[in-house]
């Protein structure tokens, strides 16, 4: 059994085909909830250290109730044009990572949707870039989402430098 593989995964050797296959646990199996935490937390490190300036699945934000959560309880800093809306979370639905993150572009601003598709990209790589600004600093792990608030077409290198200055006022307003 090894813990940490290329995929960051769990892989099994099956003994008589030598066929190894990737195993992603989940609360169905018969592992106790303890255990699968720090199987996925495992999982999410190793995959960190390989590359750390990457967007995993473990990173998206995909459940309904914390994206409602968010905006019901949520608090809010804003760099203009960008906006960061956060809550922090249980740590038992986050597979193991320190955050969860989601971007979103008004429809508002832009109509079509490879405008739309463009500016979620360009959020995504910059947040790729610079999440050690935060992640290092984080002691819960916290669920956010990313708005690009604005008609006003900017270029990476603006995003990249407001998105640096957002994730610096998050992490004063938080005192991490």
């Amino acid at each position: 059994m090894e813990i940490c593989g290329k995929t960051g995964e769990f892989s099994v050797e099956n003994q008589k085909s030598r066929d190894t296959s990737v195993h992603q646990y989940s609360s169905a199996t018969p592992i106790s909830d303890c255990l699968l935490k720090i199987i996925n937390q495992l999982n999410y490190l190793c995959a960190m250290q390989n590359r750390p300036h990457t967007y995993p699945k473990q990173e998206k934000l995909k459940s309904r109730t914390t994206i409602d959560s968010m905006f019901t309880e949520g608090k809010s800093v804003s760099k203009y044009p960008l906006r960061l809306v956060y809550v922090p979370i249980d740590e038992a639905y986050t597979d193991g990572a320190p955050l969860k993150m989601g971007v979103s572009v008004s429809k508002k601003h832009f109509k079509r949707a490879h405008d739309r598709n463009y500016f979620k990209r360009l959020l995504r790589e910059t947040y790729r870039h610079h999440k050690h600004i935060i992640i290092d600093r984080l002691d819960k792990p916290y669920a956010f989402m990313f708005f690009y608030q604005t008609k006003d077409r900017l270029s990476f290198e603006e995003i990249n430098t407001k998105t640096i200055q957002l994730f610096e006022k998050f992490a004063a307003q938080e005192a991490l």
